[in-house]
């Protein structure tokens, strides 16, 4: 119980250490890239949120949210978006997954049967997929970002501005369909795997 009490506490700070980081970062870019600097207000925010209205969720769950967004600073600050072709596509493969499980805790107190909150959690999980990419449209719309396509720098040692430093490896349209649709298999592969350990279980 002890260990268990100081791991858990160790998660905690580490857990606040982050909010306390992204902020930092918000900051940054509220200078620097004020578009992107809304989208981590709006991400810490939630976090947070998330964490004092769902204490009852296991903390490795609000963990797998901060690492999504930990995650997508690498992306965007580090520029790992445009440096390495398929970072973007490994995110929107995985992220779903650690969504479907928040949301499966999430469900937990409204829908006792595992297999039928599985399912529900799989279809939010999808759902806010497909809405992220609705929010990459916006965006791009309004502040000319670059989050629909994919671009990689040309001149990987310059600091990445403007279209014309980048090359266009992918279609906003075609880098829409890829997005949702690993988002899709995502799902689907967690939903395979999470059924199955729930079949083994009962």
């Amino acid at each position: 119980m002890i260990k268990d009490n100081k791991f858990l506490s160790f998660f905690r700070i580490a857990n606040y250490c982050f909010w306390l980081f992204l902020l930092i970062v918000a900051i940054y870019d509220l200078f620097f890239v004020p578009y992107r600097s809304i989208i981590w207000f709006i991400a810490l925010f939630a976090l947070i949120s998330v964490y004092f209205f769902f204490r009852k969720i296991p903390l490795h769950a609000h963990l797998f949210l901060s690492l999504i967004v930990l995650l997508n600073i690498f992306g965007e600050v580090l520029e790992f978006f445009y440096l390495y072709q398929y970072y973007d596509k490994i995110l929107h493969f995985f992220n779903p997954m650690m969504i479907t499980l928040f949301f499966y805790y999430v469900l937990k107190p409204f829908v006792k049967d595992e297999k039928s909150r599985l399912f529900r959690s799989s279809l939010l999980a999808v759902c806010f997929s497909l809405f992220w990419e609705v929010v990459e449209f916006v965006f791009d719309q309004l502040f000319g970002s670059y989050f629909m396509g994919v671009f990689l720098k040309a001149d990987p040692s310059s600091h990445f501005f403007g279209i014309s430093n980048v090359l266009d490896v992918m279609t906003p349209f075609q880098d829409t369909l890829w997005d949702a649709g690993l988002a899709i298999l995502g799902v689907f592969v967690f939903f395979w795997f999470f059924r199955m350990y729930l079949n083994r279980k009962q």
